[in-house]
């Protein structure tokens, strides 16, 4: 094992100098469109465990030292608060990956899934405790998940999902027994401090209030026997990227069998494999895809599957199982042998413990360490523009006409015309667009900045009709008459919405085009809506939430309900803020330009 090899850099032109290199991210820039790019440049095999910015963790022990080494945020702050503080924000609130318990250990959720819900975060902390020492159970209660420490002969809970913890009347932490006895410690906390607002309210006191259906199930969820290590490999000339979203291919998750969800909030570890390589990958990470020419093969459990195939996708997508007895040693080695062409192979990586800032530390340690050559490299965004003009003659698509296949599904609607050529009509009871080909994290974290376009005709009075929404965010209809209101609403990190509504002038029978315009810089989000053309001024808030899984988008539904009943035209997602001028232009001549990309009637394309 040679020594530790430390390489200091930051985001702006790699110079490499003997010892610490170091660059730094402009004013401006977004960490978030670079990744680290690791490559080997010399002809041996690098086997080496990584640290970046002291984040991923080699094995337990190594996340137990490492959560220890947390600073204090008070004087004599003790390891266990550390722990629950650590895990609470290391990880995305978000339909978890599987059901299946493998999913519960500490190092694999933190380093690579980096998502899930209440059991998942219960189940991490309790196993974490129980590794630094402490006495620890896991409750499972009505709908929620929760674990206690033993301290000082109490028990404590502290709830790593909803990052809170509650005090009993004499100022002392408070246990579940102390919660069932008590719901009103929940509802009516002393000295509340998260700005979780479902971890205060009535509803999850009515959880510890039903003491029925609460028991102790530690058993089965803390994780034991898990000894992988995370060590990272890169064959000779091939390459490992850390960070970025490489694919925006659809995640599947499910809870129980048969019941499948769509999550947004991921990273991935992108490793190219050169040609004419032998060897077998086995990386504690969670497999998302293998790209490569569909000739190739790769080996998992002795079985072939091709690059891009379904049988491969199905293979990647057992983890999803939830029942007992399946995939519980998820993940499987890769072998390759003698590939004729290059490969790549995307894990999920948690982009909380890769994100870059100003200054960046990436330590190395192993075998071929010193030829790994450390970089900061842009992530290329798959697009920059979406749109959907809806000319198609037939047929249940909806293409994207700026050439990046984020084609749609129509579930029930109408071809009509519209305002430029052909448009969509909705029924108002079950018709919608399916757009769940975009992944609108692209627009929210990376370009954090986009204009939403689109022209639309009310049929009848409204009450609430969705025009757009992906959970997370969303354009709505509301009220009646000549009084209805283009609405828009978020939510943020604080598990509340931000809305703000705009009349609409002669709503019925009428064309309106809608341009929504969405910027984030330093945490706070500022709109601005345009109707047929004027300016309005939106809100400024906190940007869209990390935590919720964005699903959809859709057009014309919002969770199956608020279905919208009209037509609808020409809708377009543009990666950054147009300015007045150009919506104008949008909306009296239907063009634009985004960067290299444009988009004029009959001439969609890229330049």
């Amino acid at each position: 094992m040679s020594k530790i090899h430390t390489l200091l850099f930051l985001l702006f032109p790699l110079f490499l100098f003997p010892g610490t290199r170091e660059l730094y991210l402009p004013p401006g820039e977004n960490p978030l469109l670079h990744s680290i790019l690791l490559t080997n440049t010399g002809s041996e095999t690098a086997r080496f465990y990584l640290k970046v910015n002291g984040n991923l963790s080699v094995n337990l022990a190594d996340l137990v030292s490492q959560i220890r080494a947390t600073p204090e945020i008070f004087p004599g702050e003790p390891d266990y608060r550390k722990a629950w503080r650590y895990i609470s924000k290391k990880r995305y609130h978000s339909t978890p990956l599987t059901g299946s318990t493998w999913q519960h250990n500490p190092c694999f959720l933190l380093n690579s899934v980096g998502f899930g819900l209440c059991d998942d975060s219960a189940s991490m902390l309790g196993t974490i405790w129980s590794h630094m020492g402490y006495e620890t159970r896991v409750w499972g209660l009505e709908g929620h998940v929760v674990s206690e420490v033993k301290i000082d002969g109490r028990w404590q809970m502290f709830d790593g999902d909803e990052e809170v913890y509650y005090f009993t009347k004499d100022r002392l932490i408070a246990g579940v027994e102390e919660l069932v006895a008590d719901p009103s410690l929940v509802s009516n906390a002393i000295d509340p401090f998260s700005p979780c607002s479902w971890g205060y309210g009535k509803g999850c006191a009515r959880i510890y209030g039903t003491p029925q259906d609460n028991k102790v199930n530690t058993e089965y969820y803390l994780q034991k026997g898990y000894t992988q290590d995370l060590q990272f490999v890169i064959p000779a000339r091939g390459s490992l990227s850390l960070g970025g979203l490489f694919s925006d291919k659809t995640l599947l998750t499910a809870t129980q069998p048969g019941e499948v969800n769509l999550a947004r909030r991921y990273a991935h570890a992108k490793l190219v494999i050169p040609a004419h390589w032998t060897g077998t990958v086995d990386l504690p990470l969670a497999l998302h895809d293998i790209r490569g020419d569909s000739g190739e093969k790769i080996f998992i459990e002795g079985k072939a599957f091709t690059p891009g195939s379904e049988a491969l996708d199905t293979q990647i997508n057992l983890r999803t199982k939830s029942f007992p007895g399946v995939n519980e040693t998820f993940p499987k080695p890769i072998s390759i042998s003698n590939n004729a062409r290059p490969l790549e192979i995307l894990y999920l990586i948690n982009q909380q413990m890769i994100g870059l800032k100003e200054k960046n530390t990436i330590e190395l340690s192993g075998d071929g360490e010193a030829q790994v050559k450390a970089s900061v490299t842009p992530v290329i965004q798959p697009y920059r523009s979406i749109a959907w003009s809806f000319e198609e003659e037939k047929g249940d698509s909806v293409l994207d006409s700026q050439s990046h296949a984020k084609h749609g599904v129509l579930r029930g609607c109408g071809r009509n015309p519209g305002v430029f050529g052909k448009g969509l009509s909705f029924d108002g009871i079950s018709n919608r667009v399916d757009l769940t080909s975009v992944n609108m994290d692209f627009f929210y974290y990376n370009s954090r900045s986009f204009t939403l376009s689109m022209w639309f005709q009310l049929t009848e009075d409204p009450v609430r009709m969705t025009l757009f929404s992906d959970y997370a965010f969303g354009l709505s209809l509301i009220g009646t008459g000549n009084n209805v209101s283009v609405s828009t609403w978020q939510y943020t990190n604080t598990w509340a919405s931000t809305s703000k509504s705009w009349a609409l002038p002669s709503p019925l029978g009428t064309w309106h085009h809608l341009a929504y315009t969405y910027t984030e810089k330093d945490g706070v989000c500022t709109t601005a809506m345009y109707i047929d053309g004027v300016s309005n001024a939106g809100f400024r808030s906190l940007p869209v939430s990390e935590y919720y899984a964005h699903v959809g988008p859709y057009l014309g539904v919002y969770s199956e309900r608020y279905f919208f009943r009209g037509m609808m035209d020409e809708v377009k997602i543009i990666g950054r803020v147009l300015s007045a001028a150009e919506i104008k232009r949008l909306k009296d001549s239907n063009e634009f330009e985004n960067g290299d990309e444009y988009y004029a009637p009959g001439k969609q394309n890229q330049k």
